[in-house]
């Protein structure tokens, strides 16, 4: 990917509802969301998304989820992959 590449802003970003608002609101707040943000996401056609590619970011607000909330989510899905691996390597007994 080019740095050309990295400054156009995917598709859905078009129907972000953040779209016209200030990249500051989305990392205040001690990494929580406020009612700005709360408001602004909870209404988002995109969310999903956001929170989607967001998953990953150890700072701001995606989606409406905090830094806390994706690390919880971060932690449930390898519990989860832990779990699904351990029972595939169990074999059944006869």
């Amino acid at each position: 990917m080019t740095f050309a590449e990295l400054l156009v802003p995917p598709a859905w970003h078009a129907d972000a509802a953040c779209r016209d608002s200030g990249h500051a609101l989305f990392f205040v707040n001690g990494g929580e969301p406020c009612e700005i943000t709360r408001a602004l996401c909870g209404g988002c056609l995109v969310a999903g998304k956001c929170a989607e590619v967001g998953a990953g970011e150890r700072h701001g607000i995606w989606g409406g989820q905090s830094e806390q909330t994706r690390r919880r989510l971060r932690r449930r899905r390898i519990l989860r992959q832990q779990a699904l691996s351990a029972c595939e390597l169990e074999e059944p007994t006869e």
